[in-house]
């Protein structure tokens, strides 16, 4: 049995694996097509909120109160952007924690500016850019032959 087979399993059976022998990366990519998962499931520590940043997105939106803390810490980290990549900002009381994918046609983030043309998007889920660590997670789905994962809040 491979190891993403036995990650397999453990998703279905067990809920999403949680562990420091697991990446939060390797979390989301055994999770199965066409479901919802909250990232407090995913993530071994608590948070208080989260935001996306899409490729090439250097800040999060001022519509968001998050976005001066994340921004801040964006600028003193030397955040830097690109096509190849999009990020995940998880926010604590005391800490920032940036987690940072390489895109590819099995891993990649929707943008919501996609969301129409025969994507449909469970009821219970919608898109956002931040959430609070309750209501924050992803959705997978399939979307022209690449694996793609939608942020947003889940209701």
């Amino acid at each position: 049995m491979t190891v993403a087979s036995a990650c397999a399993l453990l998703l279905m059976g067990c809920g999403v694996p949680k562990s420091d022998q697991m990446p939060l990366e390797g979390r989301l990519r055994v999770l199965a097509v066409d479901s919802v998962v909250r990232l407090s499931d995913l993530v071994d520590e608590a948070f208080d909120s989260a935001c996306v940043l899409h490729p090439y997105q250097e800040k999060v939106s001022g519509a968001y109160r998050q976005s001066v803390s994340v921004n801040k810490y964006l600028d003193d980290v030397g955040y830097f952007p690109d096509e190849g990549h999009w990020s995940l900002v998880v926010l604590g009381m005391n800490s920032i924690k940036i987690y940072t994918f390489k895109r590819s046609k099995e891993f990649d983030l929707f943008a919501s500016a996609g969301v129409g043309a025969g994507v449909s998007i469970p009821s219970n889920f919608g898109l956002k850019d931040c959430a609070s660590f309750g209501e924050a997670a992803f959705y997978k789905v399939v979307v022209r032959g690449r694996v793609n994962l939608m942020f947003g809040g889940v209701r």
